[in-house]
């Protein structure tokens, strides 16, 4: 195991065997790899970066040439930047050149045709990406506008980048605003149909037009909460999207890869709501109820309306939150609350 401490992302790159192990799925029985992170911590982070590499090109044809430009930038600029700072164009040429040469020796840099293949224009973009870069590291949340107008709020330690022309025509891609992050990042975005936002967070893509939302980030996980609006979710290895609305998030595991919907930890009322909405309920049928939270919270309520048919409610409700809203009124009726893929499913024999 000696013989890889001091092991950088070009090491781990240039490894045939460790190269083998990943692309074959990360097998359990292998006698070093798995072993690694518990007998030498400090190169783990680098193994793990340098095995994501192999898996974006390894995926070069489910990915578009922007989503493979900032997934490469954001984890060179991991591995090549800590502390976090604003890097030189000589910095970030000689750790993309490192992969170029090395992805070039094995055959996945394709200069068919006498033209260069598409790692090319990601090597030269990420070189000359004139970037700016923004990193929390008080102790309260940090609040910043984005050229665009766009609100950002960063927690502590919460990390981010962008273009210094995000939103105008200068921008790297001129039609798209893109943004990649770590840690926990609040963003207000600003409203242009013409100019689609993108935030790319350890493999997860989210694309929103105007809305407001909460991406957490911590390198096992990514989770998208959102506020207001809708968004679109999506590995970056795979072209299926999904939509959320107010009030529901997904959390994405990277060591199984899935996408996991649900409700946001704390829903609240919805913007677009025009007056205070009132929980007072006098005898009132449970499918009236049900849709009084449903228009106030914008959570899907799924019931049987023959078996609850004669469900009704008495009870004045006011600032508890919508769980608690819920918890209520399931002891009430005596029915049962389960919480699955974004919507609250009440479960109930019938009331007598």
């Amino acid at each position: 195991m000696e013989k890889y401490a001091g092991y950088g992302l070009e090491e781990f790159l240039s490894d045939n065997d460790f190269r083998q192990w990943v692309l074959d799925g990360k097998p359990g029985g292998h006698p070093v790899w798995p072993l690694l992170a518990m007998y030498l911590p400090a190169e783990s982070e680098v193994m793990e970066q340098a095995a994501e590499l192999l898996l974006l090109w390894q995926q070069e044809a489910a990915l578009d040439k922007q989503e493979i430009t900032y997934e490469t930038e954001r984890i060179l600029s991991v591995t090549y930047s800590k502390p976090f700072r604003r890097l030189s164009a000589g910095t970030w040429s000689a750790a993309a050149a490192v992969v170029v040469l090395l992805l070039a020796g094995w055959g996945i840099w394709s200069y068919s045709s006498g033209s260069a293949g598409p790692f090319d224009a990601t090597y030269k973009k990420i070189a000359a990406a004139d970037l700016r870069e923004i990193s929390n590291e008080s102790d309260s949340p940090q609040t910043v506008f984005l050229p665009d107008s766009s609100e950002v709020r960063l927690s502590p330690q919460a990390r981010i980048r962008y273009s210094a022309q995000l939103g105008t025509a200068l921008a790297p891609d001129p039609g798209k605003r893109e943004v990649y992050m770590t840690g926990t990042v609040f963003f207000a975005i600003s409203k242009n149909k013409e100019l689609p936002f993108l935030v790319y967070a350890d493999g997860l893509l989210t694309r929103v037009l105007g809305t407001s939302f909460t991406i957490r980030s911590s390198g096992q996980s990514v989770s998208v909460e959102v506020k207001t609006g809708r968004v679109t979710v999506k590995r970056l290895d795979d072209s299926e999207e999904v939509v959320l609305a107010p009030n529901q998030k997904i959390t994405y595991m990277s060591a199984n890869r899935q996408l996991e919907k649900d409700l946001a930890y704390d829903p609240g009322i919805l913007s677009e709501v025009p007056a205070t909405p009132m929980f007072a309920f006098d005898n009132a049928p449970i499918a009236a109820v049900f849709e009084v939270l449903e228009k106030a919270y914008g959570i899907p309520i799924q019931f049987d309306p023959e078996v609850m048919e004669h469900c009704y409610l008495n009870v004045h409700l006011g600032t508890e939150s919508f769980y608690e809203k819920m918890d209520i009124i399931c002891r009430t009726i005596q029915a049962e609350l389960v919480i699955a893929e974004g919507k609250a499913f009440v479960k109930t024999d019938g009331c007598s």
